[in-house]
C-alpha cells in the first residue's frame, strides 16, 4: 500500500504555508488592527458612559446587578481588544519570519547541482 504524500513526509506538513506571504499577512494584520482599534474605542466609550452614570438605588441585589452587568460588558469589550490586537501583532511577527526566511533562502547556493 502506497502512503499518502502528507504522511510519507512530515517536515511539509507541519512546515504548510503555501499561499502565504508577507503582503497577505500585513493587509490581514492591518484589517484586524483597525478592528481592535474600534474595539478599543468602544471600551473606553463604554467605561466614559458608566462612569458617568452612577447607578441610583436603595436595594442593594439591584446595585450588585448592575455592577456586575457593567463589568461584565466593560470586560468583554476589553477581551476583544486585547484578541484582536495579539492577533495583529501575531501576523506582522508572521510577516517579518516570512520575510527573513525568503531573504535568506534566496542567498544561500542551490544544493540540488
Amino acid at each position: 500500500m502506497s502512503e499518502s504524500p502528507s504522511k510519507s513526509n512530515p517536515e511539509s506538513s507541519k512546515n504548510n504555508l503555501d499561499g502565504v506571504t508577507p503582503f497577505r499577512c500585513l493587509s490581514n494584520a492591518a484589517v484586524l488592527g483597525s478592528i481592535a482599534t474600534a474595539l478599543y474605542f468602544l471600551t473606553q466609550s463604554v467605561a466614559q458612559t458608566y462612569a458617568a452614570k452612577p447607578i441610583h438605588s436603595d436595594n442593594i441585589a439591584v446595585v450588585q446587578m448592575s455592577v456586575t452587568v457593567r463589568t461584565l460588558v466593560t470586560g468583554l469589550c476589553m477581551m476583544g481588544t486585547g484578541v484582536f490586537a495579539f492577533l495583529t501583532c501575531g501576523l506582522i511577527f508572521v510577516a517579518i519570519q516570512l520575510s527573513i526566511q525568503r531573504i535568506f533562502k534566496r542567498d544561500t547556493p542551490s544544493s540540488d547541482a
